[in-house]
């Protein structure tokens, strides 16, 4: 960390302390399991925080090889790489002595310090949550210094933006790269020390949640964006054994960590998890925070525990009051109709009058089934049958009206077993195989007359969904 200055009683007594602290060795577990203790204390990312520390020293070191504080050509110290005015030494009540002997208060001064940055008057991230990495990157800047030298239009190495790329690689993190800033200077040498930022909010293309924040009983569910790979491993403990591999969007609880992954290099941590699958430990990076997902017991681990997560994470989708998410239950109308309603916000003008005959306010389900009406997706066929179950071919229907703007249209027919090209419901069917909403062919059946359980409507719906929001 640099400052414009180094307070003369700060530089004399880091030196001092150098020279007469005993000899220590650097143990880097040891210093990331601080840094990820004083982060979830202070609130702060532990992500930001370790990233910080492997920045300042080419990695977790306080001690040099003579088991001495490290003291940089600047007045830096130790793994951090401290550096304070002298009248930041009285305001904040600083020892320097423990500064550089203590590390757990070392690396304590380190966090206050750039809380104190984040509280000063610069640009906010996105919404400027604490909890959110993005959030911290004037912050970051600012522990180094707001000079030009931290410019990233013009350095492509500015201090924070190596911070945020050990975060990205270190921590296993998909963030965004930083959008385009603006940066003013004043005419002087002197004024050219401090950035001036003409635009006080800033929209990252990301908005990340820091996973090593969670807290044992936090809702999360499996999800990670590395290419290739559509599976999270959970392993027998930290770093152990692999026993399961769990789709991304299974549901899980954590009951114990974060414990720190082995190697310096790996900023990452593990959580012990339990799911449907059982209990195992996974890496924070294959996390994500959930709306208070359901680990539903009736529900084994697969398709349909992820498309149901998936969708409960959208506030789409709800189980029973017992726990239950009865996958084999047949789907009444007005259910699907519900779920298409809450999933594209659907809405109708306050004096629409329904026209389906059996439609009354005293039918369960009527409000969504009005809506449904009125955006023309149900009700065509002039009775609305609200509570009897929704059949195969009518889901395509209702699906294909619903996402009409997201489905591609096949350019040929396809053949399915069951069906003829000319069959009056064939072209919503062939549209829904067509964009691999479900599986038919010349040799696999449609069955178009069987009743849709909601374990394949979850199926079904999460696919579209999933087509929608990569389209949009």
């Amino acid at each position: 960390m640099k400052t414009l200055w180094i307070g003369a009683a700060a530089l004399t007594i880091s030196i001092m302390s150098a020279q007469s602290a005993s000899a220590e060795e650097n143990d880097a577990q040891a210093f990331k399991q601080m840094l990820t203790e004083t982060g979830i204390e202070k609130g702060i990312p532990p992500e930001v925080l370790k990233a910080i520390a492997y920045k300042e020293n080419g990695g977790f070191n306080h001690y040099d090889e003579d088991g001495s504080p490290v003291v940089s050509d600047d007045g830096g110290i130790g793994l951090m790489q401290l550096t304070f005015t002298d009248q930041e030494i009285e305001r904040f009540d600083i020892d320097m002595e423990r500064i550089a002997e203590d590390v757990d208060y070392h690396i304590e001064q380190a966090a206050e310090h750039l809380l104190r940055k984040k509280a000063l008057n610069l640009p906010i991230v996105n919404d400027g949550e604490n909890t959110d990495i993005e959030s911290w990157y004037f912050a970051v800047m600012a522990y180094n210094g707001l000079s030009e030298i931290n410019d990233p239009n013009t350095h492509d190495d500015a201090y924070q933006e190596d911070v945020f790329s050990y975060i990205r690689n270190n921590s296993v993190i998909s963030i965004g790269e930083t959008p385009e800033l603006e940066i003013n200077y004043g005419e002087t040498d002197e004024d050219r020390l401090i950035m001036r930022f003409p635009d006080r909010d800033y929209t990252w293309p990301t908005e990340t949640p820091a996973m090593q924040l969670a807290e044992t009983g936090s809702s999360v569910y499996s999800y990670h964006e590395f290419e290739g790979f559509d599976t999270s491993n959970v392993r027998s403990e930290p770093g152990g054994q692999l026993i399961a591999s769990i789709n991304h969007y299974t549901p899980l609880e954590i009951t114990d960590g974060p414990f720190e992954a082995a190697g310096e290099a790996n900023h990452y941590v593990f959580y012990k998890v339990k799911g449907n699958f059982g209990e195992g430990y996974i890496a924070s990076s294959n996390l994500q925070f959930g709306n208070e997902l359901t680990i539903f017991n009736d529900l084994s681990p697969g398709e349909i525990e992820t498309a149901v997560a998936y969708l409960q994470q959208r506030e789409v989708i709800n189980g029973y009051e017992d726990g239950t998410y009865r996958p084999f239950n047949v789907l009444q109308r007005r259910h699907a109709a519900a779920l298409i309603v809450r999933a594209l916000d659907l809405e109708k003008p306050e004096n629409y009058e329904v026209t389906s005959p059996d439609l009354t306010p005293d039918t369960p389900g009527y409000e969504d089934l009005a809506i449904m009406e009125y955006h023309g997706i149900m009700g065509r066929g002039g009775q609305m049958n609200a509570e009897s179950p929704l059949n195969r071919s009518q889901m395509a229907s209702m699906l294909n009206r619903s996402f009409a703007a997201v489905y591609d249209i096949p350019d040929e027919v396809i053949n399915i077993k069951d069906l003829s090209a000319d069959d009056q419901i064939y072209e919503d069917i062939a549209v829904i195989v067509h964009n691999e909403i479900t599986n038919a062919d010349e040799n696999t059946a449609f069955n178009p007359w069987n009743s849709v359980t909601r374990g394949q409507y979850a199926l079904f719906f999460e696919r579209s969904i999933r087509l929608m929001e990569k389209n949009s």
